[in-house]
């Protein structure tokens, strides 16, 4: 473990190599944020504060080192308000052991604040934002100034930020990462050689523009995800100079702060819009498929170089916007009262349709078919279309209706399906488990002889006659093989009877 009593040795001060070797820095064209307070944090003792040290670690050493820094950046004499910050580096005075390999450091931007004395391991801020990650070779040489240079200009729009008065300067957590075993870096902490945050800016100026968010009006809800959102805003020039360009970018959030965990929609640039004029844009952004569905506030936000007032560039519609599940409707069961029929019979269907989707489905209709299978496609029977009318997000509509079986339908089982026409859904076919049976009707009893079947008739009487006459196996009734009076008789009271 490095211990608070080496870290207070008397020790010859080496530099690092391998990111810029400096002389103490001459800062005529810039200002120097120097670190007014920061300490180091260490995972092995998490209640231990280190503020009387004149020493920051970064590494690893029995358990996790890191370091908090922070500067003062902005008010009288140091960057002014609302200045345009141009880059920024930091620089560290650096102190070598044995123990000072090589790391690779890297600087997280801090959403909390932290008090010096009473800053540990279990009291430090939280920092999640990267903003820069830099290889820092082995110590070598004598006690020299070591600069990082922002060259992906993270720190520099950290710092604009805070400039603007749009975020809090909480300062930055200095880790390693990945994390070595038995190497860390020291670094001089601000009770003895503090370090500086380099910050090269142009100051603001008379003759700026000043772009503001008027208004936004966004459409209203509830829209689908996967689908667009419409919305209205209007931006004004209320500076003294003409803002040559100028980038709107419109966020949903669960509020009315724009803020990094807002659901980013999408941002669009337009040319110059002149001193006092004001401009009203009806812009488009897709509503992503990722995005939870909830109530969101649609914020608009305005951006342009050199702007004078950053308090006015956000804007929102003060009614929120439900984003849901597109409507998609579902058969959600099918159901058939009995299972043995003839063609002709009723058919007697019930079915309920479930909207899956969160918003209202518009009117559509089904269709009903009788299929030896359950694949929809080349069946047997169809009937409808049968309208089915709006149903509300996550609601289910019942129908229930009787279905004449045609007359020519061949005997058979067969499926009864349904399907949500114009949906285009996943789910929106459904056949019943099992299948129902139509049979072609037959003779009702011994004397009905001739189609149509189930009646008795002259003709029937005629065919018995024939039949008799001719000694045909169909009209011996009893039977015996014999064709007597007998078989008149049986045929005679089948037909008094009648067809049940």
């Amino acid at each position: 473990m490095y211990s608070s009593s080496i870290r207070l040795r008397v020790l010859p001060l080496s530099i690092l190599t391998g990111i810029a070797l400096l002389a103490p820095p001459s800062l005529a064209d810039q200002y120097a944020a120097i670190a007014v307070k920061d300490g180091s944090i260490y995972s092995g003792d998490i209640n231990q504060s280190y503020c009387s040290d004149p020493a920051l670690v970064i590494g690893e050493s029995s358990g996790e080192w890191r370091s908090v820094v922070q500067w003062d950046i902005v008010g009288p004499n140091k960057v002014p308000a609302n200045s345009t910050i141009n880059s920024v580096s930091i620089q560290f005075y650096r102190q070598c052991t044995s123990s000072t390999g090589p790391i690779f450091l890297r600087f997280y931007q801090n959403w909390s604040h932290f008090n010096e004395c009473s800053l540990s391991w279990s009291t430090r801020p939280t920092s999640s934002f990267l903003l820069g990650d830099f290889p820092v070779n082995t110590c070598s040489g004598g006690p020299q100034w070591i600069q990082f240079n922002d060259s992906g200009n993270a720190l520099r729009d950290w710092v604009q930020e805070i400039v603007d008065g749009n975020e809090d300067n909480n300062g930055l957590t200095l880790r390693a990462s990945p994390l070595p075993t038995g190497l860390f870096q020291l670094f001089r902490s601000h009770r003895d050689t503090p370090s500086r945050l380099l910050i090269d800016y142009t100051p603001t100026q008379a003759g700026q523009p000043d772009m503001s968010v008027q208004s936004v009006d966004a459409e209203n809800g509830p829209i689908a995800l996967c689908t667009d959102i419409d919305v209205s805003i209007q931006v004004c020039n209320l500076g003294d100079l003409t803002a040559s360009s100028y980038r709107i970018e419109v966020h949903a959030s669960t509020n009315t702060t724009w803020a990094n965990g807002d659901y980013n929609l999408g941002s669009q640039a337009f040319s110059s819009l002149s001193s006092g004029s004001s401009r009203t844009h009806n812009l488009n952004f897709p509503i992503h498929c990722n995005i939870p569905r909830n109530d969101y506030y649609i914020l608009a936000r305005v951006f342009t170089d050199n702007d004078s007032d950053g308090s006015n560039d956000i804007g929102f519609d003060p009614s929120r916007v439900t984003i849901e599940h597109a409507a998609n409707l579902s058969v959600a069961s099918v159901g058939v009262t009995g299972s043995d029929f003839e063609p002709g019979d009723m058919l007697p269907l019930s079915m309920e349709v479930e909207n899956l989707g969160g918003i209202a489905s518009s009117s559509m209709s089904y269709q009903v078919v009788l299929s030896t299978d359950t694949l929809w496609g080349g069946d047997a029977a169809s009937f409808g279309p049968f309208a089915v009318p709006v149903v509300a997000g996550y609601d289910t509509w019942n129908d229930a209706r009787s279905l004449s079986i045609p007359g020519d339908l061949a005997d058979g089982s067969y499926f009864v399906g349904v399907r949500v026409l114009d949906d285009g859904g996943p789910e929106d076919t459904r056949f019943t488990a099992s299948s129902i049976s139509i049979t072609q009707p037959g003779p009702c009893d011994l004397a009905d002889l001739v189609e149509p079947w189930g009646a008795h008739d002259f003709f029937d009487v005629q065919r018995f006659l024939e039949l008799f006459a001719a000694g045909d196996i169909a009209a011996d009734l009893v039977p015996d093989g014999h064709f007597d009076f007998f078989d008149l008789q049986v045929f005679l009271n089948d037909y008094a009877d009648g067809c049940p």
